[in-house]
């Protein structure tokens, strides 16, 4: 009941006219088959006592107008729900966006909410999300019950509490229970098997229908004929398909067992009334009534109990939405403003980090300070935390031990929107967008044209611009626009980097941002920054050691560690350093 009030009260705030219009619906739709009834009865006593036309035909007439009116009214009840559950079917995959865009970034990558996603995609492919549990909520309470209680009110008053009617009564509420208790145990397998094969819809989901993947991934399974692993990747293995087997013909007996008991509770029920019609308890109208209205009653309860252990297992499966949207958000709080202008120091004080599920730190004991106006270096070999250290900056992810200081305060207590603005970042696996070269350089639908062009050519794209008819209006790739531009990967980095120079922040944080460029225009690139980063904080994360020559300083990482801090000529000096060794190392393949 707790889970049903939480998804009602999300629906009605989502889409406060659906759940009216449910609720007259499935009334309507549940209620007007009595009205018949009683009418036909009505009609047949008045008959049998020798009524004329005359005296039917008014009462007839004005039951015709209500069922008319109520005809109306579920009309247009029932298009306010087909027009209004597409909406909160919408209003709520928004919500779901706007949670995953906002959740701090670190529990959004964890494997735990990676799981959690995938079975809020599986829920919503059975039907098992907030418009569908919505709607099943309304069947059975506003349905089948209003049914059963209507049934009720009819039947009761007819029936003699005999030792034989009260022993007919409950053998048939006991089988009702039963079989409503059988379906509701296929149901509750059903989902069960839908869990086993998680796995499998989980390879499905991200190869076949592009969650995380695009049509660019193509290209690589093409050529190294990786087909065969992927198929059986989300292949379900010959037990799986076996068990699916065993379900299925599961589900066949049951229901073929339930409609059996449908029709026996039918043939009973009219041999109920027909006893009871002999003895003349009943009139013929009462005899209409009574056979079937008892049919009824018995047919929704039966209903309502497998139903109602439906709609339980539904609100239990809700729980994973439910528990995604109350995720906490993070560590994205903070409500300071950051410092305006001026002098900004960075200093990273005895800060360690391991990696949710990690063994060992991926950072261990760094202590460093970044100030405005400095450029620094950081290399190392793969693997030394080079990385880490900027997600860690970025508040991407929060230190295990340690703190990350601002001009003295801690990071952490900064609003997150005005901190992330002091930082530019291009990281190493940075992401473009299917928008448009404007959209992506300016990370919005609205920007300055000039500043886009500007930046685009600083980042060393301003020759690929001219060619380009619809110029900054051109759409990236093809997952939209059958017109849209493939780029290549430097011209992506070369995209990348303009974002990062449009937003012009007071620090520059660039991973690895010449990785798919040659020498040449990494060199043209870098004597453009270190012109453009005159007045700002750099950081430079590269394996080709070449940019640090533009760096006033080089940190050194190795295994999680800073084994060197300096100069690049005073490291170079330190021929037992690892500066040297590298710088060593790249500096024969450029001498020969």
């Amino acid at each position: 009941m707790k889970e049903m009030w939480r998804i009602i009260k999300l629906a009605a705030r989502l889409e406060p006219l659906l759940l009216p219009a449910m609720a007259v619906e499935t009334a309507i739709d549940s209620l007007t088959p009595y009205i018949d009834t009683l009418l036909g009865a009505w009609v047949l006593d008045r008959l049998v006592a020798g009524a004329g036309l005359a005296a039917i035909i008014p009462t007839v007439v004005k039951v015709l107008l209500l069922r008319l009116g109520l005809r109306f009214l579920f009309e247009i009840a029932q298009q306010i729900d087909n027009s209004r559950t597409d909406h909160l079917r919408d209003m709520f995959l928004a919500l779901r966006c706007e949670k995953t865009l906002s959740m701090d970034y670190e529990e959004l990558s964890s494997p735990a909410v990676n799981k959690l996603r995938d079975r809020i995609n599986t829920d919503d492919m059975y039907g098992w999300n907030i418009v569908g549990v919505t709607g099943q909520i309304f069947m059975v309470v506003f349905g089948q019950l209003a049914s059963m209680i209507t049934a009720a009110a009819i039947v009761l008053p007819m029936i003699s509490f005999t030792p034989a009617s009260i022993a007919y009564l409950a053998v048939t509420a006991a089988a009702s229970v039963g079989v409503a208790m059988l379906r509701g145990k296929f149901r509750k397998k059903g989902r069960e098997l839908v869990d086993s094969y998680e796995k499998a819809r989980s390879h499905s989901s991200y190869y076949l229908w592009g969650n995380g993947v695009d049509y660019k991934m193509g290209k690589d399974i093409r050529v190294y004929h990786a087909q065969p692993m992927i198929e059986k990747a989300i292949a379900v293995d010959e037990e799986e398909r076996r068990g699916r087997l065993r379900y299925k013909r599961f589900d066949r007996r049951t229901w073929a067992f339930g409609s059996g008991f449908t029709g026996l509770l039918q043939g009973t029920s009219y041999v109920y009334v027909i006893l009871r019609a002999v003895s003349g308890a009943l009139t013929a109208g009462q005899v209409v009534k009574f056979a079937s209205s008892i049919y009824s009653f018995w047919s929704s309860f039966s209903d309502f109990v497998s139903q109602w252990a439906t709609l339980k297992a539904d609100c239990e499966r809700m729980n994973d939405t439910l528990g995604f949207m109350a995720l906490d958000e993070g560590k994205t709080g903070g409500s300071r403003p950051v410092p305006k202008g001026g002098n900004l120091t960075f200093e990273f004080r005895d800060v360690s980090f391991t990696y949710p599920g990690g063994v060992s730190p991926a950072l261990s004991h760094i202590s460093c300070t970044l100030r405005r106006g400095e450029r620094v270096a950081v290399v190392g070999l793969n693997g030394s935390g080079k990385t880490t250290f900027i997600k860690l900056l970025c508040r991407l992810y929060h230190p295990s031990e340690g703190e990350i200081l601002l001009n003295g305060v801690n990071i952490e207590e900064f609003d997150m929107r005005e901190y992330l603005g002091l930082l530019s970042v291009v990281f190493q696996d940075f992401a473009l967008f299917p928008f448009t070269l404007g959209e992506n350089v300016a990370s919005a639908e609205e920007y300055d044209g000039e500043r886009a062009v500007s930046a685009l050519d600083t980042a060393g794209f301003g020759d690929r611009l001219k060619t380009l008819e619809k110029g900054l209006g051109t759409v990236l790739y093809k997952d939209y626009e059958d017109d849209g531009m493939d780029v290549s990967g430097g011209e992506a980095q070369k995209i990348a980097l303009a974002r990062a120079l449009y937003k012009d922040s007071p620090f520059m944080v660039l991973d690895e941002p010449t990785a798919a460029l040659d020498p040449v225009a990494e060199y043209e690139i870098y004597t453009r920054f270190n012109g453009f980063t005159e007045d700002k904080g750099a950081v430079y994360i590269s394996h080709r050691l070449s940019s640090c020559v533009f760096c006033d300083r080089i940190m050194v990482f190795e295994d999680g560690r800073i084994v060197q801090t300096g100069g690049h000529r005073e490291l170079l000096n330190d021929d037992g350093g690892l500066y040297a060794r590298l710088w060593n190392a790249q500096a024969q393949y450029y001498s020969k």
